[in-house]
């Protein structure tokens, strides 16, 4: 009895350290070509929306110019969940309503925003 019960508990340990293995890998291959130490992710469950995109790369524009003229922000992509994916970003990352923006700085995630307004708020306060 006593063997299954450390048996179950190494299992439990060793499932639980490979799911933040999966992040740190999923966060790896997110921010790969990363350039000036940020990237921009956005995720979402369809093919993106073009005014949201549009807006979200005008703002960027707007931080790169008044804020981060020295390292602009220049690694941005998209993520549709709905389909297959080398990682399960949705539950990586707890993502539940989209678009959801993700900002990593250094392979850390230091915003989670749902408005590309918010992105700018978080630079400008920088």
């Amino acid at each position: 009895m006593k063997k299954w019960f450390v048996l179950a508990v190494a299992l439990m340990l060793l499932i639980s350290g490979c799911g933040q293995n999966d992040k740190e890998k999923a966060i790896d291959y997110l921010v790969n070509g990363q350039t000036n130490d940020v990237s921009v992710i956005v995720f979402s469950n369809q093919d993106s929306d073009r005014e949201f995109v549009e807006g979200l790369l005008k703002k960027i524009q707007d931080i790169n110019t008044s804020v981060r003229a020295d390292k602009p922000i220049q690694h941005i992509n998209f993520y549709d969940v709905s389909v297959e994916q080398k990682f399960d970003y949705a539950k990586i990352f707890d993502l539940s309503t989209y678009p959801v923006i993700l900002v990593f700085e250094k392979n850390e995630i230091v915003l989670k925003a749902t408005t590309p307004d918010e992105i700018v708020q978080y630079f400008e306060g920088k």
